[in-house]
């Protein structure tokens, strides 16, 4: 058996784009592709969330801050830690493109990588565009020290389904 055809880190997109070629493959012939493709992410994001979390590859995803943006390849998969600044509304792109007799996707992408034709059946799809800065006032002590976002989000659900109120030991006396 041939392993995957995609990296999770270094090529992100090949596994969006195997997971549309799959979803285009098994939708029968006929179908409208605006309603068939439209809104649908075709399996990727559960093919990252058992990549990032069941197989722990979480600790193999580079964070992106201003130490590390420039070694890090474009197209890559980066953690960011930040918070949105700004919505800058939202955008209009070519989602999907029929090249021939073969659906493409854009989706993810700011270009596409196979050069559309000029009279191709296209789809249209909106995206909304976020502005995320890094968190101010944060010291590189706490990025070291702080735990993966699983193991927070696991510590949390625990503390909390085990929580008891505090039982009071004083009595309390009326005032007269």
């Amino acid at each position: 058996m041939v392993g995957l055809a995609y990296d999770f880190v270094a090529n992100p997109l090949g596994a969006v784009r195997l997971s549309f070629e799959k979803a285009v493959a098994s939708s029968p012939s006929d179908a409208d592709p605006t309603v068939a493709f439209r809104g649908k992410d075709w399996g990727a994001i559960d093919l990252f969330r058992d990549f990032l979390f069941e197989q722990g590859g979480l600790s193999q995803v580079p964070v992106l801050d201003a130490s590390t943006h420039k070694w890090i390849q474009p197209n890559t998969l980066v953690r960011f830690r930040g918070m949105v600044q700004d919505m800058l509304g939202n955008e209009f792109y070519i989602g999907a493109f029929k090249d021939g007799p073969t659906w493409r996707t854009n989706k993810f992408r700011d270009l596409s990588s196979f050069p559309m034709p000029p009279s191709c059946e296209a789809l249209l799809w909106e995206r909304h565009l976020f502005h995320c800065v890094p968190v101010p006032g944060q010291n590189s002590w706490t990025l070291e020290s702080s735990p993966s976002p699983t193991a927070r989000n696991m510590s949390s659900c625990l503390t909390f389904q085990h929580r008891e109120k505090r039982r009071r030991t004083e009595m309390l006396t009326p005032l007269n």
